[in-house]
């Protein structure tokens, strides 16, 4: 698997990280740039809580509570396809992390596009950018 990324460190936890990516305008911008993209309409940060409801649980203090306040953290989470001639990639953009995932190694020139994106992306020091190979748990870089 290889993967390219542009990520907030310490987005979800740690309190003195005051930035977030905005979904809505990466997935602008990838449209600009990528006009195949494919961008899937469910927001999937709230998944789970939309799950749980259609399944009849209400009590907010427990595990739907916990679907509400995590989704609004996250959101908007949208999942897309970038159609290729070797397959899709596929990607992810939430509030602290924006990725994109391929099987086979991401194919020139759409690699430089795909990086030269993501480091448009940073924004602030606690923003990294990375291009990998990953095997197993390890990453390799790509």
């Amino acid at each position: 698997m290889f993967e390219i990324v542009a990520e907030i460190e310490g987005g979800f936890d740690d309190p003195d990280v005051l930035c977030a990516f905005d979904p809505n305008k990466v997935v602008f911008r990838l449209r600009q740039l990528f006009p195949g993209l494919e961008v899937d309409p469910q927001d999937y940060a709230w998944r789970d809580f939309d799950l749980f409801t259609r399944h009849g649980l209400v009590d907010e203090a427990g595990a739907l509570g916990v679907a509400a306040r995590d989704a609004r953290r996250r959101g908007p989470v949208w999942l897309f396809r970038l159609p290729t001639e070797d397959g899709a990639i596929c990607g992810k953009a939430e509030r602290h992390f924006v990725s994109f995932t391929s099987k086979s190694p991401f194919p020139e020139p759409l690699r430089s596009r795909l990086i030269a994106f993501v480091e448009g992306l940073r924004f602030a020091p606690c923003v990294t950018v990375k291009c990998v190979r990953i095997e197993g748990n390890d990453q390799h870089p790509a």
